[in-house]
């Protein structure tokens, strides 16, 4: 539906834990940084980098 490859998805979530954007709670995702989520997805922040 977004065009995305499965390993693209799977990268960006990578990087959104090694940053600690988003943690794994059991089952679970729980975002910790909602603000520079927001800010990356309108264009006011740079993405996390490896």
């Amino acid at each position: 539906m977004i065009n995305a490859s499965r390993e693209t998805v799977t990268r960006a979530f990578q990087l959104l834990f090694l940053h600690k954007v988003l943690v794994r709670e059991g089952t679970a995702l729980r975002l910790t940084q909602p603000v520079l989520l927001k800010d990356i997805a309108e264009g006011r922040a740079d993405p996390p980098k490896a």
